[in-house]
């Protein structure tokens, strides 16, 4: 997900706005009669308001009493965005090209994707521990950032997903920057490899920190020693990590893939890039070859990374868990 701000014409929360504001509307142009207030149970602020006044259902839209602003849906999504932050076109146009595309071209990615080497995992991704362990405590709410996965039904009710398309398993559409939730409204946030695609990294950590309970934690994981691979604009070391979670109490970093892995992952794109001469199709090709050559280095990584003494020099993508300062303690 990138959740991007123009510097020049970026929103600022400014409670002092009276005029209405209707910007919304070239963005988000479904006009759905009854939408919802709520999502999941939460109900849906507006994002630009510094005190983040609750929404009110207006005909066919949402409306902000204070600011005016008025929001509608995405592909039946609730959508936040606003038409003057400059990558909405790029992200419409992605999302269209994704949606309209031939038959031929899904097929032959889908046969790609599965003759590749398999991925290694030997354990679960952190978030999905501190899931597990909310999920035995009773009724939480998770916020999913930049994600869109199908989750079990009896998960998925207290997770709420949110991305700048309305992809499949996507519960609301808006930037990282500017969520529409009311402060202290969620146990857990997540944001597995998405913080290095924003603009403005610090801006959506803060923002987490506003819509996380006391005692709420933040997971963040982002790729260190790892090639660009596309709407990319950041690296966080370990001490970065650190650095990005400033307000937090409690941080922890760990691995969650190793020097190995990222030596796979430098040959696998150097090759790529060397042999496929720019052609999409000869790239699919050599990508599962070298998928293969490189395999057994992912799998001694693997094996080895958890084993190791953790000095995040050449890892390949780490993580950060952050606690937010307070007294309760959900997990």
């Amino acid at each position: 997900m990138n959740a991007v701000t123009s510097p020049e014409k970026g929103h600022r929360r400014d409670d002092s706005c009276s005029v209405p504001n209707v910007v919304m509307e070239a963005v988000c142009s479904e006009r759905v009669a009854g939408m919802n207030t709520n999502v999941k149970g939460i109900g849906l602020v507006c994002p630009y308001c510094e005190s983040h006044p609750a929404v009110v259902e207006d005909a066919s839209s949402l409306v902000c009493p204070r600011c005016g602003r008025r929001y509608s849906e995405w592909n039946g999504k609730p959508c936040f965005l606003a038409d003057d932050v400059g990558t909405v076109d790029s992200w419409r146009e992605g999302y269209s090209k994704a949606v309209s595309a031939g038959s031929f071209k899904k097929a032959l990615i889908t046969l790609a994707q599965k003759l590749r080497a398999p991925k290694v995992k030997l354990r679960r991704l952190p978030h999905l521990d501190l899931l597990e362990a909310l999920g035995k405590r009773g009724a939480f709410k998770a916020l999913y950032i930049g994600h869109n996965q199908q989750f079990e039904d009896k998960l998925s009710r207290d997770i709420i997903q949110l991305n700048v398309v309305p992809l499949e398993y996507v519960d609301i559409v808006s930037m990282g920057e500017y969520v529409p939730f009311p402060d202290d409204s969620f146990d857990l946030v997540v944001m597995s490899q998405v913080i290095e695609h924003t603009q403005y990294p610090f801006k959506v950590v803060e923002e987490c920190y506003r819509l996380l309970k006391p005692g709420g934690k933040l997971y963040v994981s982002t790729p260190w020693v790892y090639p660009f691979h596309g709407g990319d604009n950041y690296r966080f070391s370990n001490e970065g990590l650190r650095f990005l979670c400033y307000q937090f109490d409690d941080i922890k970093v760990g691995s969650l893939n190793g020097p190995f892995h990222a030596l796979a992952v430098f040959l696998a794109y150097f090759v790529g890039e060397g042999l496929s001469f720019g052609n999409r199709y000869i790239r699919y090709l050599v990508g599962i070859v070298v998928s293969w050559l490189v395999f057994p280095l992912v799998v001694i990584d693997a094996l080895t990374n958890r084993r190791r003494k953790k000095t995040y020099v050449l890892d390949a993508n780490i993580y950060a868990i952050a606690t937010k300062k307070g007294n309760e303690a959900p997990m």
